[in-house]
C-alpha cells in the first residue's frame, strides 16, 4: 500500500532533559512511515521551547528557517562559572558578586545589543576541523573557538533578584545566549551562566502554538503548518499558468514575460512564488531574468 508523504512544519514544544534530536525522533513518529525529517535550530538539553520539525518537502527549507529571528527568555545566575556556560555543566563558585543595581545592570546589557563579536561555548555545536567543539571538548581536547559577529535586536530586563537575572532577549542567526550569559558576568565583574532558557519565537512561528511531544498522532498531523508560512517574511508573487508552468520545468522568465511587476529586492535576493495559497518555488533575480532555484512538487 502507497502511503501518502506529509510536506510541512511541526510547531514542537520541547521539554528540558531531552536532545533536539530526541525530540525529532519523538515528532517522526507522527509522520507516515517514510517521510524525510529534520529539524531546524538545535536547542541543548536544558532548554524548552520551540523547535520547528520539518516535515517531506519542508527539509528542503530549513537554511531559510534557521535564518529567521529569534526569542529567548532567560535565567542567568551571577558569581559560578560553569564549562559549558549553563547548569549542566562543571560549575566553579567564585566570591560572592556585590549587588550592581538595576541601573548597572541595565547599562551592561545595553552593552550587547546590536552587532557584536561572540565567541561560541566550548561545549557547542561549531566545528572544528571537522569535529563538532563539544565532541573534542568532551574527549578532553582543548578547544579554541574563533569569535564571530551576531546580531541581537533587543535584550529587555524582566526581573533583578540579585544575583539572579531574568531577560528576553530577541537576536539573529548563531546567537549564543549561553555566551551571552558568561560575557555579561565578565561586563558586571564577576562570572556567571545561564540556569533557565526557554525559546518562545522563531520567526512566525511561537510557543502558544507549539504542541508537546504528548500530543496524540491525528492531532498532531492537524497541527502540521504549510510550508508558506515558513518563508512568509520574504518577497513574493503568485504566478499562475503558462508562466508558473515554464518557471516549474526551470526556464529562467524575464520581467516582460512574467506579465506582472517583481516586487522590490536585490540582485540575487530569494523571491517565494505562490500559488493558491501554496509555496511552489524559491526563485531569484538576476542578470535580467527570474532564475527558478528550489521547485516544489506535488509528490
Amino acid at each position: 500500500m502507497t502511503v501518502r508523504k506529509m510536506d510541512g512544519i511541526l510547531v514542537v514544544d520541547k521539554r528540558q532533559g531531552i536532545t533536539s534530536r530526541g525530540a525529532l525522533n519523538k515528532a517522526w513518529g507522527w509522520l507516515p512511515w517514510g517521510n524525510r525529517v529534520g529539524h531546524a535550530g538545535t536547542l541543548d538539553p536544558m532548554a524548552t521551547g520551540v523547535l520547528l520539525v520539518c516535515a517531506g518537502q519542508a527539509t528542503r527549507l530549513v537554511e531559510w528557517l534557521q535564518m529567521l529571528p529569534k526569542t529567548y527568555r532567560a535565567e542567568i545566575l551571577f558569581g559560578a562559572v560553569s564549562s559549558s556556560d549553563d547548569a549542566d555543566g562543571l560549575i566553579t563558585q567564585l566570591p560572592p558578586p556585590a549587588d550592581p543595581g538595576i541601573v548597572e545592570v541595565q547599562q551592561a546589557l545595553d552593552g550587547f545589543v546590536g552587532t557584536i563579536s561572540q565567541t561560541p561555548p566550548a561545549v557547542s555545536a561549531v566545528k572544528v576541523d571537522g569535529r563538532r567543539a563539544h565532541e573534542r571538548t568532551r574527549r578532553g581536547e582543548a578547544v579554541e573557538l574563533a569569535p564571530r559577529a551576531v546580531t541581537i535586536h533587543r535584550i529587555d530586563l524582566l526581573g533583578l533578584d540579585w544575583p539572579r537575572l531574568d531577560i528576553r532577549v530577541e537576536c539573529g542567526k548563531g546567537t549564543y545566549i549561553r555566551s551571552l550569559a558568561r560575557d555579561l558576568g565578565v561586563a558586571l565583574g564577576t562570572g556567571a551562566h545561564l540556569t533557565r532558557l526557554c525559546r518562545e519565537r522563531v520567526g512566525p512561528f511561537t510557543q502558544a502554538e507549539a504542541i508537546p511531544l504528548s500530543t496524540p498522532i491525528e492531532e498532531a498531523r492537524m497541527r502540521l503548518q504549510p510550508l508558506a508560512r515558513g518563508v512568509e517574511s520574504l518577497p513574493s508573487l503568485v504566478l499562475e499558468g503558462e508562466v508558473l508552468d515554464k518557471l516549474l520545468h526551470g526556464v529562467k522568465l524575464t520581467a516582460a514575460e512574467l506579465g506582472k511587476p517583481l516586487p522590490v529586492m536585490a540582485e540575487r535576493d530569494t523571491l517565494v512564488v505562490l500559488n493558491e495559497g501554496r509555496l511552489r518555488m524559491l526563485a531569484s533575480w538576476h542578470d535580467g531574468r527570474l532564475h527558478p532555484r528550489k521547485v516544489f512538487l506535488d509528490e
